[in-house]
Order: structure tokens, then C-alpha cells, then sequence
């Protein structure tokens, strides 16, 4: 482990650190109730270190649908933690 998610977990709640994202957790998948998922001040995103040129594509694609969702000012497609602006 590079990280200790419980230290990384308290310095994202208290403020020490402002935000963190994230390609790969400790546990993988993560658990339901794991506190990064909900975090306001976090970004979880798929890991593609062995990412195919199909999927470079669709990672390209799906971003660009998600930054256009934010300017418009329309509902994210992937969000997880209940954040909706």
C-alpha cells in the first residue's frame, strides 16, 4: 500500500487535504459504504493502465459526454456519491 486510506480518509474530512482522485483503491472493487465512494472531495475513476484501443476511445467519448453535461448544467452520468452540482 502507498497510501494509508484510513489517514488518507481523515486529512479529505478534516481539510488538511482539499481533494484526491483516484484510478485504483486499496480494496478493489470497493465496498459499498467505503467513505471515499461518498466523499464530496474525491474523484474515483476506472483504472486503464492496460486500456485497449476500444476502450481508450469510449473513456475519451464518455469523458467528453460528461464535460458537456457539466456545462450545460445537466445531471452527471457517473455520479456515485449523490453530488449533483
Amino acid at each position: 500500500t502507498i497510501v494509508s486510506t484510513p489517514a488518507l480518509t481523515l486529512a479529505l474530512e478534516s481539510g488538511r487535504l482539499a481533494f484526491a482522485a483516484f484510478d485504483v483503491l486499496e480494496t478493489e472493487p470497493p465496498a459499498p459504504d467505503e467513505p471515499l465512494r461518498t466523499a464530496t472531495n474525491t474523484i474515483i475513476h476506472s483504472h486503464i493502465a492496460s486500456a485497449s484501443t476500444a476502450s481508450a476511445v469510449k473513456l475519451r467519448r464518455d469523458a467528453a459526454k460528461i464535460v458537456a453535461a457539466a456545462a450545460q448544467g445537466n445531471t452527471l452520468p457517473n455520479v456515485v456519491n449523490g453530488v449533483t452540482t
